[in-house]
């Protein structure tokens, strides 16, 4: 329970644009879930890409930090809810915005077209 509490207080200090706030507070959601669970829980996997999302936010010229947040939210994902689950689908999306960003257009529509096909199922 203390994890999603931190989750969510998260979320509100992402909400109110109060990114290093959030990111410290996700850490100590993520750092609780990883000895709480184990690696591949899906408790870290949501933290992972809440914690990519406030890369994104925080730091746009830095692709490389979110990047590496999604891609392990996504592994962690798939391998425990299956490659066509909503949430797969909204972490292939975050990824493709971070591919945008970083000017891989073709990398970004591969990511795009995977989280459109899991929504449309």
């Amino acid at each position: 329970l203390k994890i999603r509490i931190l989750h969510n207080i998260g979320q509100v200090q992402y909400h109110n644009d109060q990114m290093q706030e959030a990111l410290q507070t996700f850490s100590e959601s993520l750092s609780l879930a990883r000895v709480t669970h184990t690696q591949d829980h899906l408790e870290v996997a949501i933290t992972l890409n809440s914690i990519g999302v406030i890369h994104y936010h925080s730091s746009p010229s830095d692709s490389t930090e979110a990047m590496t947040f999604f891609q392990e939210a996504l592994r962690i994902q798939v391998a425990l809810l299956g490659s066509n689950h909503q949430d797969v689908g909204t972490t292939f999306n975050n990824i493709g915005r971070q591919h945008v960003r970083g000017d891989h257009a073709d990398e970004a529509l591969l990511c795009y077209e995977n989280a459109l096909h899991i929504r449309c199922e």
